[in-house]
């Protein structure tokens, strides 16, 4: 699932990865979690920028509308620096907190 605003795009990806590190579906207290990824178009390519991938609390099986509206949050925060080119890592670390909870309040 992507969300793009002009030349930015945001996107959630599950690569397997859960609370520990590599998702455990025989441990209980595991869940699968989504990534995010932050990229670029540069001459028709998107190019992923520096230190704007991070995996998240958002659990993988949540529903499309609330992943959405996660993307929305993701953009909202990211948007301006990444459009001027400015580096978006300490936005993307405290992003790699983002959970439902936090969308459900928005």
């Amino acid at each position: 699932m992507e969300l793009i605003k002009e030349d930015i795009k945001v996107e959630w990806v599950e690569l397997g990865e859960g609370f520990s590190g590599e998702y455990d579906p025989n441990n209980p207290d595991d869940m699968e979690l989504l990534r995010f990824y932050v990229s670029k178009c540069h001459e028709n390519e998107w190019i992923d920028l520096s230190d704007a991938s991070y995996c998240t609390l958002f659990p993988a099986n949540t529903e499309k509308e609330l992943k959405k509206r996660g993307l929305q949050y993701i953009m909202n925060k990211i948007f301006i620096p990444a459009s001027k080119g400015e580096s978006i890592k300490k936005i993307c670390e405290e992003l790699s907190w983002l959970d439902t909870k936090i969308i459900k309040g928005v």
